[in-house]
């Protein structure tokens, strides 16, 4: 696994089991694929007790989006085309400028490819900076032509 994701893993609190768990599964997407996935990200919230929960263990190639749901403890895939097929964007931010997240600031984004398949991801803290880069970077150039 790449060593940025491995770094990445760890500023949201991820290591040993979960760490190689994860390293599991982009192998199995890149299996899949034949190409490397590019980028990663983990949708999460914090609990009442102000623990992270790990929902999606999303992925990132050239030209798809793809999940791992649950990924903690089951293997459900998806896979969608991204290139130039996102029609609907949504951010939700509490607490958060766009410009440095705090440990009270949420984000959410909320999108739509074709018409029916949705990509919903959700950050706190410091993780929420990177879901706007990941926003910059992939989903928002592939808004298709309306």
């Amino acid at each position: 696994m790449k060593e940025e994701f491995v770094e990445y893993l760890g500023t949201i609190g991820i290591e040993g089991e979960l760490l190689a768990r994860i390293e599991e599964i982009v192998k199995q997407y890149e299996l899949i694929l034949d190409e490397p996935v590019l980028e990663i990200f983990i949708s999460e919230y914090q609990n009442a007790e102000k623990q992270r929960e790990y929902e999606g263990l999303w992925l990132f190639t050239e030209n798809l989006v793809m999940e791992s749901k649950n990924f903690v403890s089951k293997d459900d895939f998806d896979f969608a085309l991204l290139k130039n097929n996102v029609n609907y964007i949504n951010f939700i931010k509490k607490d958060y400028n766009l410009e440095e997240a705090n440990a009270n600031s949420r984000f959410t984004i909320n999108s739509e490819v074709f018409d029916d398949i949705k990509i919903y991801i959700k950050s706190s803290g410091s993780n929420c900076d990177k879901l706007l880069a990941l926003s910059k970077k992939y989903i928002l150039p592939n808004l298709g032509d309306l």
